[in-house]
């Protein structure tokens, strides 16, 4: 299922202390869920704000740092050969997965675990899953998290 952020109201959760309910702004994947990345538990909420707020971005086409410099969110190049059925041939895009009411800000640590989704056509995005740095078997490698 795609989505289409609506700008207006993803706008005014910026301008407030807290951040508009996921479900105003698109609606979601049911392959999206709760995921465990090695030994850290996301819930269903958590996954779809972590993925929200990436696509936002990438729809505005902005980025955040993080402390290491990182910019985010970025295309993923995959070299591990990850597997992410519902987007076979999209181009995929990272962006850090955080518990549910924490949004990755400028500066902040981008931490071990990520969403993929990928771009389906203007303003529209797929959820794709989620992956980890835990237990890679290479520095920088990724695996899926569960």
């Amino acid at each position: 299922m795609k989505f289409t952020t609506l700008l207006p109201i993803a706008l005014i959760g910026l301008a407030s202390a807290s951040p508009v309910p996921v479900e105003d702004i698109f609606s979601l994947d049911k392959r999206q869920s709760a995921t465990t990345c090695g030994s850290t538990s996301y819930s269903q909420l958590a996954v779809q704000q972590s993925y929200g707020e990436g696509a936002d971005h990438t729809m505005k086409g902005t980025t955040v740092s993080s402390s290491g410099g990182s910019q985010y969110p970025h295309v993923f190049n995959n070299r591990e050969k990850l597997s992410f059925p519902a987007c076979s041939g999209l181009t995929l895009y990272e962006f850090p997965l955080k518990p549910e009411n924490q949004v990755f800000t400028n500066g902040a640590a981008a931490g071990a675990d990520r969403v993929v989704y990928a771009t389906t056509g203007p303003n529209q995005f797929t959820y794709c899953g989620a992956m980890t740095h835990t237990g890679a078997p290479t520095r920088n490698g990724f695996v899926l998290c569960s």
